[in-house]
């Protein structure tokens, strides 16, 4: 069974291609019948469901489509609970025992998919319910997202060296950084991207080479950064960390760490601390897992880098045209890590499909061929990707242990 993920475009598009019936839309024609065959099952997520939330026009017609394709139970989790995934596997691969309660996982994944199924129900209710609060939060994220984006294409320079600096002196910081944007109203941030239009420049030869140079680097290290505040909003019950992770086998196993990763050496009082300070000092659990996190950045987790890379190469388009992307750039980066879970990814945006193909030539290449997501725009496309992926299945149900040693 192929697994297929559509971004907002490609939901948007079948009302586009057939406004009385969007079931007769081409792409949706092809759906509709691979489900109907057995052959492909459709997954919307936590993304789909706010981007709906903005449609002023078309919410419950969306939302209505998103219900029928998924048949109401199949939702993804989203990419941050992916992202968290793979960080845990993978250390545990390095460290057997470093995720040692996987429970915690499972009921707040589940949580998640009822919730959010939940809220697409809602949206798709006749009843109108009042959601200009949410909207307009959801607004003023987006406004905030340009704002930042508009500092950046104003001064392309210091935008390289911040990023640079805080990848390679790992400037972080426990407070909020967006707090002094948050108290502005989205009108007077509307204000402040305008003013800053006329200062619009291009990259310079040296910083667009640096930029070539260290993305892939610098969208790793930034993915993985949010590791630690994903795992907190996550996981944000008393004892949770504590119970679900083990610190005693990352400290045993670092010299292996170290070998795989390149990382560094462990502050001497965490590679000294007895088996019951790693097991019961949260502060030193916290050290661990803040180590763990730094040196995921040289791990091969795409998952965590593939958001951050979308939105390093639509900045680097958009700032090289002086101008800046759309306010849903953050969605579409969210919408990327959807190629780490599922066999085919509709979009009808041509920026996110092409970066999308790049990163999913990558995958296929670090998994020797086995895992390579179809990213496709029409019915055709999609026709051939679905026989693809059938194939792509076959030969890894051969290789049962392909994801580990690829690893």
């Amino acid at each position: 069974m192929v697994s297929v993920y559509l971004d907002q475009s490609a939901y948007s598009q079948f009302l586009n291609a057939s406004p009385a019936n969007w079931k007769e839309a081409p792409v949706a024609k092809v759906l509709l019948a691979a489900m109907a065959s057995g052959e492909a099952l459709v997954w919307a997520s936590p993304t789909n469901v706010l981007e709906t939330l903005q449609s002023d026009d078309r919410k419950k017609q969306l939302a209505e489509i998103m219900l029928c394709l998924t048949e109401a139970k199949r939702m993804w989790e989203g990419h941050e609970f992916t992202r968290i995934k793979d960080f845990l596997e993978f250390f545990n691969m390095l460290a057997p025992g470093f995720w040692r309660e996987k429970e915690f996982y499972k009921h707040h994944s589940q949580d998640a998919r009822r919730t959010w199924i939940g809220a697409l129900a809602l949206l798709a209710c006749p009843q109108e319910f009042d959601l200009s609060g949410l909207v307009a939060t959801a607004q003023k994220n987006k406004a905030i997202s340009r704002l930042l984006h508009a500092q950046f294409a104003a001064d392309p320079s210091r935008f390289i060296r911040y990023v640079h600096e805080t990848v390679t002196e790992r400037k972080t910081t426990n407070a909020n950084p967006l707090a002094h944007l948050e108290k502005l109203t989205t009108e007077d941030i509307e204000a402040q991207i305008a003013a800053l239009q006329t200062k619009f420049q291009k990259f310079g030869k040296k910083d667009l080479q640096v930029l070539n140079k260290n993305r892939a680097k610098w969208a790793s290290m930034f993915g993985t950064i949010e590791i630690g505040r994903i795992l907190q909003s996550i996981f944000d019950l008393p004892m949770e960390l504590i119970l679900m992770i083990n610190a005693v086998p990352v400290v045993r196993n670092w010299p292996k760490i170290r070998k795989r990763l390149g990382c560094g050496t462990l502050p001497r009082a965490i590679a000294e601390a007895s088996d019951h300070v790693l097991l019961a000092d949260m502060d030193a659990i916290r050290n661990v897992l803040q180590e763990t996190i730094f040196a995921a950045a040289s791990a091969p987790l795409l998952s965590s880098a593939i958001g951050y890379e979308v939105i390093f190469r639509d900045l680097q388009r958009c700032i090289n045209d002086k101008t800046i992307p759309t306010g849903g750039l953050a969605f579409d980066a969210d919408h990327a890590a959807a190629i780490m879970c599922f066999n085919i990814f509709i979009s009808n945006d041509r920026i996110l499909v092409d970066s999308l193909k790049t990163l999913s030539k990558r995958l296929s290449e670090g998994s020797k061929g086995l895992l390579q997501p179809s990213i496709v725009t029409t019915a055709e496309e999609l026709k051939k990707a679905i026989h693809n992926q059938q194939a792509l299945s076959a030969k890894r149900i051969k290789h049962p242990d392909w994801a580990e040693e690829v690893i």
